[in-house]
């Protein structure tokens, strides 16, 4: 046997004996070593009911105050451009106007049979770059509207835009319509 298997087994009832723990002794060491009650006044000063106490969250509830603004500004900008070129048309031309109300009616219609928001933007990615590439030039377009003195030219102009892109829009249904057979025959071939 080695020496310390030879000491333990020699003292085993020495080792066995549990000593008693003096738990106030160990408690009154504890005590002594915390901090005086003089030191945590902190802890006891009273709170201001007038006064939120935001902690370490501020800076958590300072970003959500700026994400609130941020979206705010974005709503309202969003809303004052769409109602600025209605406004442009409506001071140029009354009728300009209600024409241009006419084709929104219909566009917006056309879109809605479609369900264009729900659709796959890759599958008919052609499409959507040219409606965006007409948007792009509506745009320029209201801009230039001041400089136009010919209302007539105008209408023109603007009935033109709409007519092609209700054009478009009947393209997207029609290759909609081409997909989705395309799509109904490579499921009948898998059966």
């Amino acid at each position: 046997m080695n020496p310390l298997e030879d000491f333990i087994l020699e003292n085993r009832e020495d080792l066995d004996r549990i000593e008693p723990i003096q738990e106030e002794a160990l408690w009154n060491r504890i005590a002594k070593e915390l901090p005086k009650e003089t030191d945590l006044a902190v802890a006891h000063k009273k709170q201001n009911p007038w006064q939120i106490s935001i902690g370490r969250n501020w800076l958590m509830v300072a970003a959500g105050i700026a994400l609130a603004i941020g979206v705010g500004l974005f709503w309202i900008n969003a809303d004052q451009r769409r109602l600025g070129s209605e406004m442009e048309l409506a001071q140029f031309s009354p009728e300009l106007a209600e024409e241009q109300a006419r084709y929104i009616a219909l566009v917006e219609a056309k879109e809605e049979e479609l369900g264009i928001d729900q659709l796959d933007r890759k599958i008919f990615q052609e499409v959507f770059q040219e409606l965006e590439t007409w948007e792009e030039i509506y745009a320029e377009y209201l801009k230039d509207l001041p400089s136009y003195q010919a209302k007539e030219e105008v209408v023109h102009t603007l009935s033109k835009y709409y007519e092609r892109k209700i054009r478009i829009l009947e393209r997207l249904s029609r290759e909609m319509e081409k997909h989705y057979q395309q799509e109904k025959r490579k499921n009948e071939k898998r059966i």
